[in-house]
């Protein structure tokens, strides 16, 4: 069981009136991966409140948090990961749920429409674990991504056409489709763009590349 945590100075109230009536499983979302990441939020009012990420998508997270956060308010998470702006979607005691700007939870459950091409691709160094179905995964250089896609060098060659996963550390995997291939790299269309936030939590992320 986690440690309740606490910022100086600051005795928290959890008492009844600080809660949203909101229940965090009233609230559709996509599915989440279990974590523990440590991070602190700043709001628009400029407090610094230390909390742990507990569990991550690609359109929101839920926190544990010392005070109580009214839901609506913005705040800018930064962790290890990178940082991002959001909402307060819920408070409940000890636990928030945030959303990422410009996402919405209900529509993150449609299918998203394929881009014609792809978002511009930035230049970054990555690692991460692609798995195609039916094999075990290993780990690949992912050198430039975009919300629609990255580009990978892979060490066990697909297929043009063929499904794949893509899991960065800390996230849930990504599907993916190969779309092209040369030498020892190879394109992913993402089935599900990358929420600007965290694709900016990504390049954050990397390094460079040489």
């Amino acid at each position: 069981m986690r440690k309740r945590m606490s910022t100086a100075g600051e005795q928290p109230s959890h008492s009844p009136e600080h809660r949203s009536e909101i229940r965090p499983d009233d609230l559709p979302r996509a599915d989440r991966r279990s974590v523990e990441i440590r991070g602190f939020l700043r709001t628009d009012e400029g407090s610094r409140i230390a909390v742990v990420v507990v569990n991550l998508s690609y359109d929101g997270c839920r926190i544990e948090t010392p005070v109580p956060l009214e839901p609506g308010t913005s705040v800018r998470l930064s962790t290890r990961l990178g940082e991002a702006d959001a909402e307060v979607s819920w408070c409940s005691g000890t636990e928030a749920g945030l959303q990422f700007k410009g996402h919405s939870s209900v529509q993150a459950q449609e299918p998203a429409p394929r881009p014609q091409r792809e978002s511009r691709r930035l230049p970054v160094v990555l690692s991460a674990k692609m798995k195609r179905f039916g094999r075990g995964g290993y780990e690949v250089p992912v050198s430039d991504i975009a919300t629609s896609g990255c580009k990978v060098e892979f060490a066990d060659r697909p297929d043009i056409g063929e499904a794949v996963s893509l899991r960065f550390d800390g996230l849930d995997p990504l599907e993916a489709t190969v779309r092209w291939i040369t030498d020892r790299n190879c394109g992913l269309d993402f089935a599900r763009p990358l929420h600007p936030a965290i694709l900016q939590m990504l390049l954050q992320r990397g390094t460079p590349p040489a």
